[in-house]
């Protein structure tokens, strides 16, 4: 569909929206008026049908678009070489920059018209997350630019605000009709009817746009390098939440800063993410399809649609993360304001097991040191499978621990504890974002995932002593007073 077909269905879609607002006012009103003219006298049913007059007209008066930073605001003298990608690629699809330029803690990019009032006196905004600028190599950054700016070649984020203050509209129209405590409130159901008709239809639209987005970006920067970057925006926003959760949160709240963005990539690539993200992927790429509620078409109907589009451009297979010259200062203002306000102490990953996982692993088993006073590694499976550990172990204070509590409690100190043990043994431990495995002459221990292991599979419990006399760990002792006694003598 072309720009002029696309402008001429939103505008009258627009236009039909509101002069059905306008004209169910003014036959309120008219009903209202004709009543009272006819019995000389207020009564309930007009002052209700003014008070729903005067609501649908509030709810579709203009709003100004206060405009929030998503993130840090850059320019071409602090980044000059990430402005430089952002020239090339506005240059060589006939655009000028954006105005404002934004690095976000998303795993996404999008660019926008923001600002004004219902579109008028608004200023091109992009946004670029730093998480996928860390996946994607300065190609595929390449290609993602060039889809967005393909947005704004093809008119669509001038199309944008008037679309999206509609949706508003309408949506807000329908809540304070739907509030309206009298038999009017049966009006929302008309506007909800036509709320429906104009999301199917926009968000059609919408779809549409962003298949012509990716032409435009397969022209200039090659298909090949567009389908592995949206390869990559589906990995990262598989992830991004559990990477945050699992990896990040623990080190900042120890004090530290790792490398949020970088550390993303590590995470998919690790052991422990890269099967479930793999699977996510590929469940997408055979089974992906848009609703009619979707903005975006599937990824799977994104690349078939790709499929003839050219790809033969230079490859460029730097990181995209590159580009950024004050990383540290823009994820630093990524965190909250109580956060932030802690200072931070920067940290590389490979550091975090000596900065972070080992004295918070010694200070769980440390507390719990009566609990694990004379036990070993070989002791674990009869521990965790008997409850017996469970039940030796100190609550926090004032707290009575349930019985799912205390097993749950067993199976995080049991790990550490194996973990600490292993690691006062000599293995050397792999800690970066999705890896928690360690090796010692040639062979490799899960610890973390071992313990689950013996607390879910019957079949591991049997093979525990097996395993531990195999691998020789059977007589380490799990409490690091008794080692420290031990080694004493």
């Amino acid at each position: 569909m072309s720009l002029t077909n696309r402008a001429i269905v939103a505008l009258c879609l627009m236009v039909g929206f509101y002069l059905l607002a306008l004209s169910v006012a003014a036959g309120l009103v008219w009903i209202a008026y004709a009543d009272w003219a006819y019995r000389d006298r207020l009564d309930r049913i007009e002052i209700a049908c003014v008070i729903a007059a005067v609501m649908i007209l509030w709810s579709i008066l203009p709003r100004f678009d206060r405009f929030e930073p998503p993130g840090l605001r850059i320019t071409k003298e602090q980044e000059p070489r990430l402005f430089a990608e952002i020239s090339g690629i506005a240059w060589a699809t006939g655009q000028t920059v954006p105005h404002e330029v934004y690095l976000t803690p998303e795993v996404n990019a999008g660019v926008a018209q923001r600002g004004g009032i219902a579109g008028l006196g608004s200023r091109r905004v992009m946004v670029l997350g730093l998480p996928l600028m860390a996946l994607l190599t300065v190609s595929q950054f390449r290609a993602v630019l060039a889809h967005e700016f393909g947005h704004y070649h093809a008119g669509d984020t001038k199309l944008g605000p008037w679309i999206y203050r509609t949706r508003a509209t309408i949506i807000r129209t329908v809540k304070t009709l739907a509030n309206h405590r009298s038999f009017l409130a049966y009006l929302s159901y008309l506007f909800k009817w036509y709320a429906e008709m104009f999301l199917r239809i926009t968000l059609a639209i919408s779809r549409a746009q962003e298949y012509a987005a990716d032409q435009l970006a397969a022209q200039f920067a090659g298909s090949k390098a567009l389908i592995e970057g949206l390869k990559q925006l589906h990995r990262g926003d598989a992830a991004w939440n559990s990477y945050l959760q699992t990896e990040v949160g623990p080190v900042i709240s120890a004090g530290f800063l790792p490398p949020l963005s970088a550390g993303l990539a590590y995470f998919i690539a690790g052991p422990q993410m890269s099967g479930p993200v793999e699977a996510s992927l590929e469940r997408e790429l055979a089974e992906g399809k848009a609703e009619v509620f979707d903005s975006h078409p599937s990824l799977r109907e994104r690349i078939a649609a790709l499929q003839n589009a050219p790809s033969g451009v230079l490859e460029d297979s730097r990181r995209a993360i590159e580009l950024v010259n004050n990383l540290q200062l823009a994820e630093t203002s990524f965190l909250r304001s109580d956060v932030a306000d802690r200072k931070l102490q920067p940290v590389a990953w490979d550091h975090v097991l000596e900065k972070v996982w080992d004295p918070n692993w010694r200070t769980q088993v440390h507390e719990q040191r009566q609990a694990l006073q004379g036990t070993h590694v070989a002791d674990l499976a009869q521990l965790l499978a008997s409850g017996e550990l469970g039940r030796k172990l100190t609550g926090p204070p004032g707290v009575w621990l349930t019985n799912e509590q205390r097993a749950d409690m067993a199976r995080g100190i049991a790990s550490v504890a194996l973990a600490l043990a292993l690691l006062r043994a000599g293995w050397t431990f792999h800690t970066l974002p999705g890896e928690a495995y360690c090796e010692k002459d040639g062979r490799r221990l899960e610890p973390f995932k071992l313990v689950s292991q013996l607390v879910t599979d019957k079949s591991a419990q049997e093979k525990w002593h097996d395993l531990c006399k195999d691998y020789g760990i059977a007589d380490l002792v799990l409490s690091p007073e008794t080692a420290e006694q031990a080694s004493a003598t």
